[in-house]
């Protein structure tokens, strides 16, 4: 297959770079690499923007759909108090035949993992695995026997319950031993990667960043927890570009919670639930709240969110997004200057 080609057909469904990646479910940096490798053809606008046939991308897709999930080829098992985060990655990065960027995304990644395991499961073992999925991305799990991080962090940071710590875990900055860790670990590294699944007691957190969307749900109850990585091995993300992205002054101070995730509807009325969003953003200094999905919100749940608890803590901004006019009408009418 030729790599690209003028846009000649104007009648044949065409989708851009970024269409072609959400219907693949691989990131952009793929897509492209998969034009050079022959595998799908581009086509240029007059502006030099590629698109791809909407027929062929489904193809692909179907084609590389994996049957039978990812193979691993690399399995090791390790006593928690006989090693170290570092000699873990030492075993596995021969396994990973990828990009400098994406090398150094995993080890980040892996790193952060099992250190987590050995310093806050309270387990016995951490295992680790490595292979690739039908669509040549990097599989990475770490597991280990302790008690599951959910319910390790809802106890550690006193939560009502142990679901709460999902929607925790999304805000970033959640540790349980301020004095020895930072508690920015899982937040970037489920920002570094494609796919990034955690199971824990019952419960699943999953991030894609293919579609810009995370969800929980639940799983198998099972000892310890178990993280999952999808990467992939052409990915050009720098990790310093990201952690300049939710950073000032080299302070972690951003956070992206969205309000969908907190409860299975889509309203919001209470002031309870306000003050359940809130809890722990005034560690930040700016938030953004996005309304996406959202239907409405009542007056309680909005004056308690921007006007008590925001005039309670002058150091965060809020930045209230995607809000259809019903909840656009309701933020206003709570605070009339706000400007979202």
């Amino acid at each position: 297959m030729a790599d690209d080609s003028s846009l000649t057909d104007q009648h044949v469904p065409l989708v851009s770079i970024g269409a072609a990646a959400r219907i693949l479910g691989l990131s952009t940096s793929r897509v492209r690499g998969l034009v050079a490798e022959g595998k799908l053809t581009a086509t240029l606008t007059d502006g030099g923007h590629r698109r791809f046939e909407v027929d062929a991308v489904n193809a692909l897709r179907d084609r590389s759909a994996p049957s039978t999930g990812s193979t691993a080829s690399v399995v090791r098992t390790y006593q928690l108090r006989a090693t170290d985060e570092h000699s873990v990655w030492l075993d596995l990065a021969d396994a990973m035949p990828v990009g400098q960027e994406a090398r150094a995304i995993a080890q980040y990644v892996i790193t952060e993992m099992v250190n987590n395991a050995i310093d806050h499961s309270n387990g016995t073992q951490v295992g680790t695995a490595v292979g690739h999925d039908a669509r040549a991305r990097v599989i990475i799990t770490v597991t280990d026997d302790g008690e599951g991080i959910f319910r390790h962090l809802a106890e550690g940071l006193g939560l009502a319950a142990t679901i709460d710590a999902l929607a925790e875990l999304t805000k970033g900055k959640q540790t349980t031993d301020p004095q020895s860790h930072t508690g920015e670990g899982i937040f970037f590294s489920s920002k570094a990667v494609d796919e990034f699944t955690l199971e824990a007691n019952g419960y699943r957190l999953s991030f894609d960043n293919t579609r810009d969307d995370f969800a929980f749900g639940t799983a198998p109850t099972r000892v310890g927890s178990v993280v999952t990585i999808t990467l992939d091995p052409a990915s050009d993300l720098r990790l310093t570009e990201l952690f300049a992205k939710y950073t000032d002054d080299l302070e972690f101070n951003r956070t992206r919670p969205r309000i969908k995730l907190y409860e299975l509807g889509v309203t919001f009325i209470s002031r309870s639930e306000a003050k359940r969003l809130t809890a722990g953003l005034e560690r930040f200094a700016d938030v953004e709240l996005d309304f996406a999905k959202v239907d409405d919100i009542g007056q309680g749940f909005a004056d308690e969110l921007f006007r008590v608890w925001a005039s309670s803590h002058p150091n965060t901004v809020l930045h209230p997004i995607s809000m259809n006019s019903a909840v656009d009408f309701m933020v206003r009418r709570v605070l009339p200057s706000a400007n979202p």
